[in-house]
């Protein structure tokens, strides 16, 4: 599995565990630089806006759990079903001016 996929997996699993506010999905990119290094540095991260760490550590718990279920994948093959590409922030094909919005989608 790429780098880019295995993102794409624990982006997904963040999104279907609804533990995350925006902000706070920022703040975990702005210091780990993606999800996935944020999941293996879990045990780490001592504070997020707006959150407790024993709410952060069950709300990460939980998405390791979805991201190593078959959740993302199901929601993959949706998307290949439905031909919707997946795009995130910081994939070369990623709108610029989007990039540059305060809170990007």
């Amino acid at each position: 599995m790429s780098d880019r996929d295995h993102e794409l997996r624990c982006r997904i699993a963040l999104a279907l565990s609804r533990k995350f506010q925006p902000v706070q999905v920022a703040a975990l990119m702005e210091r780990f630089g993606s999800i996935a290094a944020a999941l293996k540095a879990a045990g780490k991260i001592s504070k997020l806006p707006g959150m407790k760490s024993a709410t952060m550590d069950s709300a990460l718990k939980l998405v390791r759990e979805i991201r190593d279920s078959e959740k993302p994948d199901a929601e993959l093959a949706a998307c290949k079903k439905s031909n919707t590409s997946l795009l995130m922030l910081g994939d070369e094909d990623y709108p610029p001016l989007l990039a540059h919005i305060h809170d990007p989608p």
